[in-house]
This record gives C-alpha cells, sequence and structure tokens, in this order.
C-alpha cells in the first residue's frame, strides 16, 4: 500500500508541474499581448482555462481518494493537501490571465504601461513553480519577497492612472481597463506567493 501511495503522490505532483507550466504559457501570452493588443488567441486560451479547471477538479478527486482509501500518515496528509492548494492557486491565476485577455479582446487594447509588472508576476509564478518542483526554500522566500515589488508596481499604476486622468490625457474607460489588469497581475503574485508561503511553511513544520 506504501507504494502504491507513494506512487499516486508522483503522479499528482507530475500533474501540478504540468498544470504549471500551462499557466506560465498563458501569462507569458497575455502579458506579450499588452503592447500589440493583439488576442486573436482568446479563444484558444479559454479552452486552456477550461482545461486547467477540469485538471484542478480531477487532482481534488484523486486527493479525496487518496485520503478515503490508503490511510496516509499525517506527512501524506499534508502533501495532498499541498497538492489541493497548488491546484487551487494555479487553476486561479489562469483564470485571472484569462480575465487579463478578455478585457483587452472586448476593449482593443494596446498599452505599454504594465510592462514592469507583467514581467514581475511572470517571475513570481515562474520561480514557485520551480521552488516547488525541487522544493527550494530559499527561491520559495524569493518569490514571497517579490510580492512586494508587484504590489509596489500597482500601486504606482493606479496613480498613473488617476494622473493621466485629471490631466485627461487618457481615456477614462482605458484607464478603468488598465486598472483592472493591474489588479488582475496583482491578484496573481498574491497566489503565487501563497504557493510559495505553503511550501515554506510545510517545510518549516517538517523539521519542528
Amino acid at each position: 500500500m506504501r507504494v502504491q501511495l507513494d506512487h499516486q503522490l508522483q503522479s499528482l505532483y507530475r500533474d501540478l508541474v504540468l498544470m504549471g507550466s500551462l499557466c506560465e504559457t498563458m501569462l507569458a501570452k497575455a502579458a506579450h499581448a499588452l503592447p500589440t493588443g493583439d488576442t486573436s488567441f482568446a479563444l484558444t486560451m479559454t479552452q486552456q482555462a477550461k482545461q486547467m479547471k477540469e485538471k484542478e477538479e480531477d487532482i481534488e478527486q484523486r486527493c479525496m481518494r487518496l485520503i478515503l482509501s490508503q490511510q496516509p500518515v499525517a506527512s501524506d496528509l499534508k502533501q495532498i493537501h499541498e497538492a489541493q492548494s497548488m491546484a487551487r492557486n494555479i487553476r486561479r491565476m489562469a483564470d485571472h490571465a484569462l480575465d487579463i485577455v478578455e478585457i483587452m479582446a472586448s476593449s482593443h487594447l494596446k498599452t505599454n504601461d504594465l510592462e514592469d509588472m507583467a514581467l514581475s508576476t511572470i517571475y513570481m509564478v515562474s520561480h514557485c513553480i520551480d521552488a516547488f518542483v525541487n522544493q527550494d526554500i530559499p527561491l520559495a522566500r524569493s518569490v514571497v519577497n517579490y510580492d512586494d515589488i508587484v504590489d509596489a508596481c500597482f500601486v504606482k499604476i493606479k496613480e498613473s492612472m488617476v494622473q493621466r486622468l485629471q490631466k485627461q490625457t487618457i481615456d477614462s474607460e482605458d484607464a478603468l481597463d488598465i486598472f483592472m489588469i493591474a489588479k488582475y497581475f496583482e491578484r496573481i503574485g498574491d497566489h503565487a506567493s501563497h504557493m510559495a508561503q505553503d511550501l515554506i511553511d510545510t517545510k518549516r513544520e517538517e523539521r519542528a
């Protein structure tokens, strides 16, 4: 039974890595489209988001079956709960990447205002997945710390939109769209930070 449980846990983690890789791809596409306004891939991303939701549900069900059928010990339960949390966070990040593309597609927005924030968020997502795969605590800590950079980017963009609206150098609808996209990037950063912090907390509990 122990061998079977280990095999199923490894299978879960492989699927989480695949989810993370697809999420990174979706986020990169959304970021790269910002300056061009090219959202021709929107339908494909919608389908990918649906796949992510289905994969999250599949992982959730497999985790429940493991708990009910394999009699996992406390350390196994921590891994199972970590897998469930990872799947939820990755799916939500993918949903927000789609939210960004949907805003752009409906408004035909083109902007360079979000480049720094997009790159910072991509850094967090990529490195939180790497930290998870390699169980790298220093890298996880860097992801948590990087959340402050993303938050600062959000504040800067919000203040910029207010100033430009006051000076009437930007359309109000464009300003709102840019603000909402920035908000989605901030949320993606929060999810990446939570994933990294969960890894840090799990390793701390293992050492206690």
